[in-house]
C-alpha cells in the first residue's frame, strides 16, 4: 500500500487563477506596446498595473479554490483513503493501474519539467535583461554631454548656451535610441523594429507554445487521481496562463519603464 501513496506527493504542487475566467484568454488583456518614446505620453504603465493587479487577484482566488479541493483529500482519514483506493482498483483494475502510472510519470515531469523549455525561458530572460541594460547604456552615452555641460556651467549663469545646445542635441538623439530598442513597428520581414520588443515577442511565443502548456500539465497532474478517489473536482483549474502572463507583463513594464519621462527642458 505504501507504494501506492508515493504519487500523492505531486499533490503538493501549487495550483495557482479564477476558474470562471479561464474561458478568457489572458493574453488578450495585454496592452498594446506604446509607440512613443516618452513615459508621460501614454498610459502603458498604468494599464499594465491594472491588468497585473487583476491577474494577481484571480490567481489568489483560484489558489483558494484548488487548495480547498486538495484539502478534501489531504484531510481524509488514512483508512478511508486506502478503502477508496482499493475499491477503485477492484472496480477498475486496468483504469487504476493507468492512473497510477500516469501519476508517476506526471510527478517526474512536474519535478524536472522539460529541460529544453526551461533553459530557453531562462535564456530569453537573460537576453531581455541584457537588452535593457544595453538600451540604458546607450541612453546614458547620449545624455553624457548634457550632464557634462551642466557640470561645467558657470554658477552665475542660469542656462548657458552650451547647456541649451546639449539639451537640444539630446532631445534630437534620444528618440532614435528609443526606436532602436523599443519601437513596436513591424519591419518588412514581420519582425519588430525594436530589439527589446522582438525579444518580448520571442518570449511570448515560447510561453504560449511550450512553457505554459508544460506548466498546466504539471499543475493538473493529480486531477484523475482525485476523481478516482471520489473527490469532486468542480472548479479545479490550472493557473499557468495567468501566472505567466503576469510575469510577461512585468518584463514589458521593466523595458518601457526605462523611457524618458518627457523631452528635456532647460530653465
Amino acid at each position: 500500500m505504501l507504494a501506492l501513496t508515493k504519487p500523492l506527493s505531486c499533490l503538493a504542487v501549487p495550483f495557482l487563477v479564477a476558474g470562471p475566467l479561464l474561458a478568457q484568454n489572458p493574453w488578450s488583456r495585454v496592452p498594446a506596446y506604446p509607440t512613443g518614446c516618452y513615459y508621460e505620453a501614454d498610459t502603458f504603465d498604468k494599464d499594465v498595473e491594472t491588468v497585473r493587479s487583476g491577474l494577481l487577484e484571480e490567481t489568489d482566488r483560484q489558489r483558494g479554490i484548488n487548495q480547498g479541493i486538495q484539502l478534501k483529500y489531504t484531510d481524509m482519514d488514512i483508512n478511508d483513503k486506502q478503502a477508496r483506493l482499493m475499491a477503485f482498483m477492484q472496480k477498475n483494475p486496468a483504469g487504476a493501474q493507468k492512473v497510477i502510472q500516469q501519476m508517476q510519470a506526471m510527478e517526474a515531469r512536474a519535478a524536472a519539467g522539460d529541460p529544453g523549455t526551461i533553459a530557453r525561458e531562462a535564456e530569453l530572460l537573460t537576453q531581455l535583461k541584457q537588452a535593457r541594460e544595453a538600451y540604458a547604456a546607450e541612453v546614458a552615452q547620449v545624455v553624457a554631454p548634457l550632464h557634462k555641460a551642466i557640470r561645467e556651467q558657470p554658477e552665475n549663469v542660469r542656462v548657458s548656451p552650451a547647456v541649451k545646445a546639449a539639451t537640444d542635441r539630446f532631445n534630437g538623439a534620444y528618440p532614435a535610441v528609443c526606436q532602436k530598442w523599443l519601437s513596436p513597428a513591424r519591419l518588412p520581414n514581420g519582425s519588430r523594429e525594436g530589439r527589446i520588443v522582438a525579444l518580448l515577442d520571442s518570449y511570448q511565443e515560447l510561453l504560449k507554445a511550450e512553457y505554459i502548456p508544460m506548466m498546466e500539465q504539471n499543475q493538473m497532474a493529480n486531477k484523475e487521481f482525485l476523481v478516482a478517489m471520489g473527490i469532486p473536482v468542480t472548479g479545479l483549474a490550472p493557473t499557468a496562463a495567468t501566472e505567466w502572463v503576469y510575469k510577461f507583463l512585468g518584463e514589458a513594464q521593466s523595458a518601457y519603464g526605462k523611457r524618458e519621462d518627457k523631452p528635456r527642458v532647460v530653465q
